[in-house]
């Protein structure tokens, strides 16, 4: 009767050899040159272009400068914000939107691969968006609409400013250059949020 062990395939011969704490090595071996078949910027992503770094120098001043035009208003008009319950909701999330544009296009200027890049953007992205839904439930739940909330357009105003960001933290992620245009619209499309905010507190909420 033949040994047990000559009846395995010729294969299991390396790992006869091995014997059984040479498993996890042989194992190990074999991820090592399945990865190998892999480019390294599949895991590591690529580095930012650097054609972008002027523009997001560009959003990193305009937001701060719009950072501080919606503070000003806040403090011109507290007094009539705060006459109106839903008021002070909005400011915040003018702020909030505003505050993440300025955090994602700084993101962009320190120096890492598109990889780490997405990561940190997708993280900002998700409370920059999830802080407007909170406010905005919060003024649904507990106080009654005026006519300076618009409870549709406002949500719909929210989402345009904030949707593009998360899907910029995707796209940059996974590596596809459309990320960041996405995250571009986004910077773009929060400015245009900040400023049509700041009109209605600093000027429409004095009719």
């Amino acid at each position: 009767m033949k040994n047990a062990s000559s009846a395995l395939p010729e294969t299991a011969g390396p790992i006869r050899a091995l014997g059984a704490p040479g498993l996890p090595r042989l194992v190990c071996q074999g991820c090592q040159a399945a990865l190998s078949k892999f480019p390294r910027e599949s895991f590591a992503g690529a580095d930012m272009p650097e054609s972008w770094g002027n523009f997001f120098i560009a959003e990193v001043g305009a937001t701060a400068a719009l950072v501080g035009l919606v503070i000003v208003a806040i403090s011109i008009n507290l007094s009539r914000i705060l006459e109106y319950p839903e008021l002070p909701g909005r400011a915040a999330e003018a702020i909030a939107v505003l505050a993440g544009a300025l955090i994602l296009s700084s993101l962009t200027l320190i120096p890492q691969n598109a990889f780490h890049l997405g990561l940190e953007v997708l993280a900002v992205a998700i409370v920059v968006w999830s802080v407007p839904i909170v406010l905005q439930f919060n003024t649904r739940r507990t106080i009654e609409p005026s006519g300076y909330t618009r409870p549709i357009s406002r949500f719909l105003l929210t989402q345009l400013n904030t949707l593009p960001f998360v899907i910029a933290g995707v796209a940059i992620t996974l590596g596809w250059p459309s990320g960041f245009y996405w995250l571009a619209a986004g910077v773009l499309l929060a400015l245009m949020g900040a400023l049509i905010n700041t009109w209605v507190l600093l000027v429409e909420i004095l009719r």
